[in-house]
Formats: C-alpha cells, structure tokens, sequence
C-alpha cells in the first residue's frame, strides 16, 4: 500500500514503537504548531524539538513528492481541471473508529440514509465498517463464510434479488501479479440506523464469486458496480496504462469466470474507483487525482471510457485509496488511511451545480449551504429539499 512507500521512503517514524517520536495532527483550523510527545507523555519544547518537527514537514512533503513520482503518467488533459462541477474539499471530521487504519475502500449505501461502508486492506479479518457520513462508528460486520485474503475496495449495487442493495467486497489485491485466480464476495446488505449505537454483528448469505484475467494475473485495487446493467468492473493498478476489465452479469457462483477486457486508460495507480447510483457517472482515483467521466442513457462504458477523463477536485492525502459516489450523486466523499500519526478523515466534495440549485434562495453562498447539508444530512437549507435516497428520484447530473 502507500503506506508501506511513505515509510520507506522515510524509515523509523511510524510512531512512538521505533524512535519514541509521534506528532499529532492539529485539529483543523488551529494555528498552533504540533506538539511533540515521547510515548503518551509531553516532553519539553525546545529548540531540538524544532528541529524534528522541520524534519517531519520536510519529510511529509518528500512522502508527496514519491507518490506525485509513482504516478507516472497522467490523462492527456495534463490534469488541468476544465469547467469543474465540483467544489472544495469539507473536512467532514476524524474517522471515529479507532481500529479503522488502513481504509482501502469507500461506499455510500443507498437504502440507509447517511451510512457509508469501508473496510481495512489485508490483515484485518472479513469483516467491514458501517459509518456515518460525519465519521461516526456504527459498527462491525462480521461476513460469514467470506474469506479475506487483500480487500482494496467495496461497492454497493444491486444483484440477484430485485429491490435488495448488495455489498460487493473486492478480494482484488496482488502486488506481486501471482494470483491467477481473485474475487469478489457478495452479501446482502443490512439495515443500519445511522443514529444508531455501534453493535457488532455477523452477515450471512454471502456468495463467493472467482475470477480471472484474460492476459494473466495482475494488481488490482478498484471495484465497480453498474446499477443498471449489473456489471461489475475492475481496473488494474500497476501498468503504464492502467486495464479496465468487465464480469458481465449474472455473475457464476460456482466455477471460476474470465473477465472481459474492455480498455485501458492513460492512468497509473488506480487505488479506488466507483459509478454513481443514476449510472451515468464514473470515477477513478490515483495517489495524487481523481478523474471523472460521464455517460449518455444510450451509452457503453466502454465508449465512454474511451474519452479523455477530467480531472477533479482532490487534495492529496498522505495515504488515500478510497473514493466514493454521495448516494445522491450529490458529490463524493475520500477516506485517507491513518500514517504518520495522521488520523483517519473523511472529506466530501460537493456538487456546485446541485447544491445552488436546491438551496435556498438568498442564502450566503452556495457552497456554505451545501457545506450545511453535509454537515447535518437530515437538515437542508432548503425544507423543500432532501438529499436523495433509494426511490427518491431526481438527478442531479442533469441541467
């Protein structure tokens, strides 16, 4: 993961374990330098201790440099961001859970108003995190008879049963390209209250699908459900020009099924990836960007995807491989893994066009309203308005 690449590329400051150091992350807003700790207790602020904090700055900056390095290639737009639709980064608030430190992908679901879904990368267990969309824990979901070997990312679409929105848990990763065989596990997705207290539970009724790649085993950190064809998409992580791949559906529960290659992109480092719930729309995230692309009704991905993408409002995160649609296509939200000593956060960027339309008239400032309405999802500037949901019509893709 980029977390491994930042402590390379930095060795023995991964906290207070191997050199006694740790820097906490200042809250947001506060103007005051970060105080350096040995274990959990303060020590004296001195002069040396100004020196290891340049040292850190300088060292964080350099972690960004080696992950703008691993990029590699971007679009041929040159990453410039034309006629963007999106607004500035919302820090929505640390992410509450504190076993949530490797966040390797990032769902909103579309049947439970204001809960999003994550899991950690490999080591962690089968088992995913409902939170809420300001980063309160939810709980722990335990999926049975699903194994879990390197989860990059998770989606929500739906699948067998009509009217019943599934989680979709990538086992894709493979850093060393030796898998010939990757899948996805397929469950039910429960209610969750996102007012509720945190309870920690099992799922059933998962399905294991396996796959594998046309052209041989690859790295693969992004999972896709399209909502309307039922499809699933995979992109490759590690090729100059990054591979799209496609498990048409009905996916085969049994047996091992061939992915279809669709095209490749001029991306390197796709780490996370999802389409928004009206189908139309489509993003990928790198270490260093997201990038967007946009459909017609009558439209393939695979024309589409053929298009130049346009890049998007991002700030890079040291350690960031999640990306994911609002439920109500309303913007998208990022979730950085913890490093550093930096916590776990979880940022949202808004619609611009969706929010000036639906809030009020009169109000300060579009943006502010909307920053607003993320900030208490239940209560929109507006009291015509409600932010989408399952069944709640609208689109707001459309002028």
């Amino acid at each position: 993961s980029v977390t491994q690449v930042i402590r390379t590329a930095f060795p023995g400051l991964s906290g207070p374990s191997q050199r006694g150091l740790q820097v906490r992350d200042p809250d947001p807003g506060h103007d005051k330098a970060p105080r350096p700790e040995r274990g959990h207790h303060l020590v004296p602020w001195t002069p040396a201790s100004w020196s290891v904090v340049h040292r850190l700055v300088l060292r964080r900056a350099v972690a960004v440099c080696v992950i703008a390095w691993l990029q590699g290639c971007a679009p041929a737009s040159g990453g410039r961001i034309e006629n963007p639709e999106f607004g500035a980064r919302v820090d929505l608030g640390k992410v509450e859970h504190p076993s949530i430190r490797e966040a390797s992908g990032l769902a909103a679901s579309r049947g439970n108003r204001n809960v999003l879904w994550t899991h950690n990368d490999s080591g962690d267990g089968n088992r995913v995190y409902a939170l809420s969309t300001t980063g309160q824990h939810l709980g722990i979901y335990v999926i049975q008879d699903c194994a879990a070997g390197d989860w990059e990312d998770i989606a929500v679409g739906p699948g067998p049963d009509p009217g019943i929105d599934y989680l979709y848990v990538g086992n894709i990763g493979d850093n060393r390209g030796a898998r010939a065989n990757r899948t996805v596990c397929r469950v039910p997705e429960p209610l969750v209250d996102a007012r509720q207290a945190a309870v920690d539970t099992v799922l059933t009724g998962a399905q294991t699908l396996q796959f594998r790649y046309p052209d041989g085993a690859r790295d693969a950190e992004a999972l896709m459900v399209d909502p309307l064809s039922r499809d699933l998409y995979f992109v490759s992580k590690r090729e100059p020009r990054v591979r799209v791949y496609r498990a048409a559906y009905p996916q085969a529960t049994t047996g091992v099924s061939v992915l279809e290659a669709v095209t490749t992109l001029p991306l390197r480092y796709v780490v996370a990836g999802d389409i928004s719930a009206t189908g139309r729309e489509l993003l990928l995230k790198t270490y260093t960007g997201i990038y967007y692309w946009r459909r017609s009704q009558a439209q393939t991905w695979a024309a589409a995807l053929a298009r130049p993408p346009r890049a998007v409002p991002y700030v890079i995160e040291v350690a960031g491989e999640s990306v994911c649609w609002a439920a109500d296509s309303a913007g998208y939200y990022t979730l950085s893994e913890e490093a550093l000593g930096v916590p776990a956060r979880l940022y949202f960027y808004p619609r611009l066009r969706w929010a000036s339309r639906n809030c009020r008239a009169g109000s300060v400032m579009a943006d502010r309203c909307r920053v607003q309405a993320m900030r208490s999802r239940t209560v929109a500037p507006n009291p015509d308005w409600q932010p989408g949901s399952r069944g709640s019509g609208g689109d707001p893709t459309r002028a």
